[in-house]
């Protein structure tokens, strides 16, 4: 009897531990997939670049926003991620743009779960990075730009400001009068990127130079600030708040990033409809710093100051950078010089 007995026990305790590690293995997976996302970012953060933290924030801002709510790690299958990639199409966010989405949030469940199988869950979506064409306006065409705008379209604070007009073609219009401004200032800036311009705070400037570091790289620039950067600053000028120009409210930092992404589609929509109205190529954020690095090279200025200025880590960087932008002036040279001579 008690060899009996002892047999019975061993088999219920084992079973027993089954289904207790079962039931944690199911507890694990049913967790909400930001509160576990949050943890691995936080941890991460001690090993990974803040804009690399950043991606992964805008990812899970962005999946979550698709999914309507909170969902469970073990909800991210092929379906869902299907699902997630033809929600983005239809808002117009661009092929490399899911791309970035799509590797981000594979890189933070592969951290949440090594054991997981995500990676499968991937499979049926874009991964990759697409060529697409660096544009750059000539300095003609800067120079358009720079030109007094009509009345309807001068700078004017946001909209949530009491400032605005009334009419809603008027605080458009406007809108696109301080687009204008703070393209023309990211191009005399160095080519500055939207997401410094944004987080530039009052702070940064001082006895004519404004001090930052990249939000991309951390690279250190140092930009002397020039007359017609002067009077973009003074036009926008605040008592009050953080930064230096009011695009942003918030102070803190996932809320400031959240308040980013909407401002810079925003701004990217007026700028288009801006280069539309006055026949300029299509301009968008990253235009003005194509153009700095274009127009710099086109006027000799040395290799080691455009990478220096436009915070790249190497020259290698910048050549790839400059050749990619003039392919198509490589082009037209050519054309020409064939028209001349057939």
């Amino acid at each position: 009897m008690i060899h009996i007995s002892f047999q019975v026990n061993i088999h219920w305790g084992s079973s027993w531990l089954r289904r207790k590690n079962k039931q944690q293995s199911k507890t694990i997976q049913k967790q909400r997939l930001e509160e576990r996302a949050q943890e691995a970012m936080e941890e991460l953060s001690r090993r990974r670049a803040k804009s690399t933290i950043d991606n992964y924030q805008t990812a899970l801002r962005s999946l979550l926003t698709y999914a309507g709510k909170d969902i469970c790690t073990e909800q991210i299958d092929v379906a869902t991620m299907e699902g997630y990639q033809r929600w983005l199409q239809l808002r117009g966010v661009s092929r490399n743009t899911s791309s970035c989405y799509m590797r981000s949030l594979r890189a933070l469940l592969r951290h949440i779960d090594a054991e997981g199988e995500y990676k499968e869950a991937f499979k049926s979506v874009y991964t990759g990075n697409e060529k697409t064409e660096k544009r750059a306006i000539t300095e003609e065409e800067l120079k358009r730009l720079k030109s007094p705008l009509p009345t309807s379209l001068m700078g004017s604070p946001l909209p949530t400001s009491p400032h605005w007009g009334r009419r809603k073609e008027q605080r458009k219009d406007r809108a696109m009068g301080m687009a204008r401004d703070l393209f023309l200032f990211s191009f005399c800036a160095l080519g500055m990127p939207f997401v410094d311009l944004a987080f530039l705070k009052k702070s940064q400037v001082k006895d004519g130079y404004i001090d930052y570091r990249r939000h991309k790289t951390g690279q250190h620039i140092r930009v002397k600030i020039e007359p017609l950067m002067q009077e973009i600053i003074d036009k926008y000028a605040r008592k009050d708040g953080l930064y230096l120009f009011p695009i942003l409210t918030h102070s803190n930092h996932e809320e400031a990033m959240r308040e980013y992404e909407r401002q810079r589609s925003r701004y990217n929509r007026l700028l288009g409809e801006l280069s539309r109205k006055l026949n300029l190529p299509h301009l968008t954020s990253y235009v003005a710093r194509h153009s700095w690095a274009s127009i710099a090279y086109g006027q000799d200025v040395a290799l080691p100051i455009i990478t220096k200025a436009m915070g790249h880590t190497s020259t290698q960087t910048t050549l790839t950078y400059i050749r990619e932008i003039n392919d198509h002036r490589i082009e037209e040279a050519n054309s020409r010089l064939v028209n001349i001579a057939c």
